[in-house]
């Protein structure tokens, strides 16, 4: 049975999931949404280039959540004492391996939005010359449409009878 204490971090690791997925994924329709309007600007390849990272955000908080399971499952199974991972590569993990690469996955997710949020301002403040220079799209004028009158169909050149 799990003690009170790691029942709430749970919830609040799977809260923490969701607001990142949110924040990664709201973003990423936000940018698709702005995309139209942006068509032909510079910051065609900044919002490019956030859609991507935001995606590569949104796809490595998804997989924390799958190597999250795991280690959960890890810790159940060595009764919440799990031996620390090998070292690797000079890295020398105080809990197991799947475990680790959960948390680098939730961590890098974390920062894939602040880079994306920061090309973004830094390419809008770096085209705001530009953009604030463009003219504005034309927007369909309100003209009249002119009908010419209905002439008779008399070909004959005598009036109609309704003139009469």
């Amino acid at each position: 049975m799990l003690s009170d204490g790691v029942h709430i971090r749970a919830q609040i690791d799977t809260e923490s999931v969701r607001n990142v997925m949110l924040v990664n994924g709201g973003g990423s329709v936000a940018l698709l949404a702005l995309l139209p309007a942006i068509l032909g600007t510079p910051l065609v390849f900044a919002v490019f280039f956030t859609l991507a990272v935001w995606l590569f955000g949104l796809t490595l908080a998804v997989t924390h959540s799958v190597l999250r399971r795991k280690c959960s499952h890890v810790y159940s199974l060595h009764h919440m004492n799990p031996p620390h991972g090998k070292p690797r590569c000079g890295i020398k993990p105080k809990q197991p391996w799947v475990c680790w690469w959960s948390w680098q996955c939730l961590y890098a997710s974390i920062v894939s939005f602040l880079i994306g949020g920061v090309v973004m301002v830094y390419f809008g403040f770096a085209n705001l010359g530009t953009l604030s220079a463009m003219p504005e799209p034309k927007q369909a004028q309100n003209s009249e449409i002119r009908i010419p009158h209905n002439k008779s169909p008399n070909t004959d050149g005598a009036k109609s009878k309704a003139s009469r």
